[in-house]
This record gives structure tokens, sequence and C-alpha cells, in this order.
């Protein structure tokens, strides 16, 4: 149990996150003599917290990752909004963005960065999270609602040209609408970041490699159930698909 002040990439803004017993730190046990215990955390460390938070209380961390340095000019955050040719091939998109590899004040005007995307732009996505990547390759998989890494031409701006994108983790919280395992369906909480592609609706796969809490798989699940999914959000047959590594379903009746 403890906290830690941290600095938001881009904004500079400092926050006091609150740890407990619950929380989870990951990838610090990969660096020579760190655990994945609070006790690791450290000074200039860079970090991503996925937390929950309300205007009224203190931020309380579920996740802490250790991330690695890196100088490179690059912006992280959620696609508000797409602009599709008639092949359905993305040329520019709006980045809300989230997080900044750098303290960037005055750079930005505001969160909304303006990318274009051309024949050089470079598509990747993590192999080690998804057996998909097939699905993220070009423009065409780019979809409102996605989290995405963007790589600049240049420096960082309003406008930027995307040198290349890569498409990040992201937590989603939703109801459950259908489910036939190993797939299921949810109705996202946020759905307004996602009724310009798709149908509102969010499929969501599982594998053996996804690890449930809350439940012991999609069948335990029960219609408008809330939950809470892991994984890479795909662009799939004008569709989005979730990849999921973790599926978190809140007890029935709000219960804990």
């Amino acid at each position: 149990t403890g906290s830690f002040v941290l600095e938001v990439f881009g904004s500079c803004q400092r926050i006091t996150v609150t740890v407990d017993g619950a929380t989870e730190f990951e990838d610090f046990s990969d660096e020579p003599g760190l655990d994945d215990t609070f006790e690791s955390l450290a000074v200039d460390q860079i970090v991503e917290v996925e937390a929950d938070a309300d205007s009224e209380g203190p931020i309380f961390a579920n996740v802490v990752e250790l991330e690695e340095p890196d100088d490179d000019e690059e912006a992280e955050g959620t696609i508000i909004d797409v602009q599709r040719g008639g092949l359905g091939d993305v040329s520019e998109f709006t980045l809300l963005a989230q997080e900044l590899t750098t303290c960037t004040t005055g750079v930005l005007t505001d969160d909304m960065i303006t990318v274009t995307v051309d024949d050089n732009t470079l598509f990747e996505v993590d192999e080690d999270l998804t057996g998909l990547t097939i699905f993220f390759n070009s423009a065409r998989e780019l979809a409102v609602g996605q989290k995405v890494e963007v790589e600049p031409t240049g420096l960082l701006g309003v406008e930027i040209i995307a040198e290349k994108i890569q498409l990040k983790e992201q937590v989603l919280r939703g109801q459950v609408f259908e489910r036939a395992a190993p797939l299921f369906t949810m109705f996202p909480a946020s759905e307004e970041l996602f009724f310009e592609d798709g149908d509102g609706f969010i499929e969501v796969q599982t594998s053996g490699a996804t690890e449930f809490d809350g439940v012991s798989g999609v069948n335990e699940l029960i219609q408008l159930q809330e939950v809470r999914v892991r994984g890479l959000v795909f662009f799939i047959a004008g569709g989005l698909v979730v990849d999921a590594n973790k599926v978190e379903a809140e007890p029935i009746g709000g219960g804990s």
C-alpha cells in the first residue's frame, strides 16, 4: 500500500496515484535487481498506469507497467474520427492524444492531432499479444475507438504525417449482449467512440490464453453482465473485434 506522483507526458500534469494489494506491477522483473512489486518503483522510471478514478476521490491503480525509455517523437491515444476513401482506406484521422513521449507544453494547442496516412506509412502490432496481426497491415484496418501509437515523419504538432502506426493494447468496459464460446459480443460503455464504424457492438474473441476473472469462461457470462476486457481492437469486415487476453466480469447485482 502506498502512492506515487506521476508526471503525465505531453501535459506535464502531476497526479498522485494510490496503489494497494490488488495493484498489479508488470515488467519490472525484466530489469536486473527488480521484481514486480511497489518497492521496485523508482523516480524517473517511465510507466504506464491503468487506473480507476472519479472527480471526487483518489486515483487507484489497477496496473502499473514499466516501459522502455524511448527518445523517438511519438503520440499515443484513441482514434475519434476517420476520413475514408472510396475503397475504405483511411487517408486521415483525428487522434485524441493521451500520451506523448516528452512534455510538450506549448507545442500542442489541445489534445487533438490530425494524422495523415500515406503510402509510406508502416503498420505494426506486438506479435506477442495476438495471432491476428494479418488484420492490421494497411490503412483499411484503422477505425474509430482503436488505441494507437503514432510516430511522425518529423516533429510532433497539431498536424503530422504518420511514419509508423502501432496498434496498442487497451481496456474496454461494457455489457454482455450475446455469447457463443469462445466468442461473445458486448455493447461498450463508451459507445460514442464506436458508432462510426460497425454497428455499435464489439465482438470479443477469447482463447485458451485468455485470463478470466469473476467467471471461468465465456459460457458463464450472463446477458447485460458488466465486463472489462483487455486486448487489441481490430477492424475486420466492417466490425470491431477484440482479441482478448483478459476478461473481468462484475458480479451480478453489483456485489463485490
